[in-house]
């Protein structure tokens, strides 16, 4: 989504993405060189933007973080809010992928790094170049009904834009043009809607790693390349040393686990959203 928004032409969002500026309950790794610690920074990403454009970012671990949707609403009272769901368990499979990819995982079996969540609750078995631990927290990350709930709390349903993943799929030019109404741009535009992150798997370990928490020569390089080129390079980098892959099915026992401890939460989502989102727990679903 990110990428689609980028394209439209009232809308700037800035190259760099996931800066978590937002929530300062979630733990930032010193030495990487995704995140935003500080105002001057933070405003520095939307420099370039001129001032007939509406500007946004986008930072996954905003939902999660219990302290995010406050301190956005204090940034930016009138700051409108999007929000795209899946089926959590879904979801999670997928994020762990991607996890991997970006090798802030290292367990490579998603039912055994999810049941390793006690441990990483206390900060045990936490991967090498892990910019943020709570983002291996998985049963914790997809708990959305209060995630939502809290955004509600601080900006009123008008001011919030809950999109579900299965709409998306199944009238994507529809649900974006809604989306471009909500935040009050031409609804018309329509932009290359290419598949982003298809699912990879890491070549080099190490090498990813730089691309996470670089080692002291590298950071020096960055610190001579401007913010731009430092983040295509580092984009490039992480691109090249990946490949295509395909991923087993979960296995059915551990899918059938997996809707019982999300299904309360599910339910609750959907009183919330005042739609029946029970088809993502059903058996055949």
């Amino acid at each position: 989504m990110f990428a689609y928004l980028g394209q439209h032409p009232q809308i700037f969002l800035p190259l760099r993405k996931e800066v978590h500026y937002f929530g300062s309950d979630l733990t930032r790794t010193p030495g990487n060189p995704w995140f935003v610690t500080n105002e001057q920074d933070y405003l520095a990403l939307f420099k370039e933007a001129p001032e007939s454009k509406i500007v946004g970012e986008a930072s996954v671990l905003y939902l999660y973080s219990s302290q995010a949707a406050a301190e956005i609403k204090a940034f930016q009272p009138e700051a409108k809010i999007i929000i795209q769901l899946r089926n959590p368990i879904d979801m999670l499979y997928s994020y762990h992928g991607q996890n991997l990819l970006a090798v802030q995982e290292d367990i490579q079996d998603f039912q055994e790094a999810y049941n390793c969540v006690e441990q990483r609750r206390r900060r045990e078995s936490i991967p090498r170049w892990c910019i943020m631990p709570e983002q291996l927290l998985y049963p914790d990350i997809a708990q959305f009904s209060a995630q939502v709930e809290r955004y509600y709390d601080q900006f009123g349903r008008d001011r919030v834009h809950i999109m579900i993943y299965d709409d998306f799929r199944k009238d994507t030019k529809g649900e974006f043009s809604r989306l471009l109404s909500f935040l009050g741009v031409d609804p018309g535009f329509e932009p290359q809607f290419n598949s982003i992150n298809s699912h990879r798997k890491v070549r080099f370990r190490w090498l990813q790693g730089q691309t996470q928490l670089p080692s002291l020569p590298i950071r020096l390089l960055l610190k001579l390349m401007s913010d731009k080129r430092g983040y295509h390079a580092l984009i490039r980098l992480a691109t090249l040393n990946s490949t295509p892959a395909k991923r087993m099915p979960l296995k059915p026992e551990f899918k059938a686990r997996l809707k019982r401890e999300f299904s309360g939460d599910i339910r609750k989502l959907g009183e919330l959203l005042g739609r029946d989102l029970s088809h993502w727990v059903r058996e055949q679903a």
